[in-house]
């Protein structure tokens, strides 16, 4: 907080998935960060056992990994590759991306103070590496909202429908994370996502009626806004 009011910038780096460490307790750490330490940016990793470490040898210890040189060479710390007996792969890995959407994008501290212009300077960064990112975009659109500029806020709303319709990276975001964002789902309507839903693999869209249902209820709000 004295960095911060002092102009500084603050970005932390959390680490999840330790030995031990649940999703709920995972939760409690990505709910600290967001409505107590507050920083300007967060990055989320996953722990990674490295050959050598007290970490490496409790998952060794554990059944989760062999030791061997497979395991040696797994360096990365984006992604989990092993089970483990208090959270799979598939979840830890997709809680670590929900946990930077929520804190980045959907809590993100710059909108909530204010900080409009280093807002749009850091999604715009998170845009030109990663052209499909439309929560970046929509962040982008928070800002020019916050400014007054509603012209350029609904030019951005146009750029996230049409990245949508023309990068499957972007779809495949909009389908996924969603329901993180029911603003920029009320974009589209319920006619217009359906087919998208069919274009997901199944194995990585866990519930796609619980999508539909999403779309069920945003038909209904428009419906009312008419009347």
């Amino acid at each position: 907080k004295y960095a911060q009011s002092r102009g500084l910038i603050v970005t932390i780096n959390i680490i999840l998935g330790f030995p031990n460490e649940t999703q709920e307790l995972m939760q409690e750490t990505v709910d600290e960060v967001k409505n107590y330490l507050q920083p300007n940016w967060t990055q989320y990793h996953i722990a990674t056992p490295i050959v050598g470490t007290p970490m490496y040898d409790s998952f060794v210890e554990a059944g989760c990994i062999e030791d061997g040189p497979s395991s040696w060479m797994e360096t990365l710390t984006n992604s989990r590759y092993f089970d483990s007996p208090w959270i799979g792969k598939d979840e830890l890995n997709d809680f670590r991306y929900r946990a930077n959407l929520d804190s980045n994008f959907v809590h993100n501290y710059d909108l909530q103070i204010g900080n409009y212009e280093h807002a749009l300077s850091t999604f715009g960064a998170v845009v030109k590496l990663y052209p499909f990112q439309i929560y970046a975009l929509n962040g982008i659109r928070c800002a020019h909202i916050g400014m007054g500029e509603l012209d350029k806020a609904d030019e951005l709303r146009k750029r996230i429908r049409n990245a949508v319709f023309t990068d499957e990276r972007a779809a495949d975001h909009l389908i996924k994370y969603g329901d993180m964002f029911p603003e920029v789902l009320k974009f589209f309507t319920k006619e217009e996502i359906e087919p998208l839903i069919k274009d997901i693999d199944p194995i990585v869209l866990q519930n796609p009626e619980t999508m539909i249902s999403w779309l069920d209820t945003l038909d209904q709000e428009k419906y009312k806004q008419r009347q």
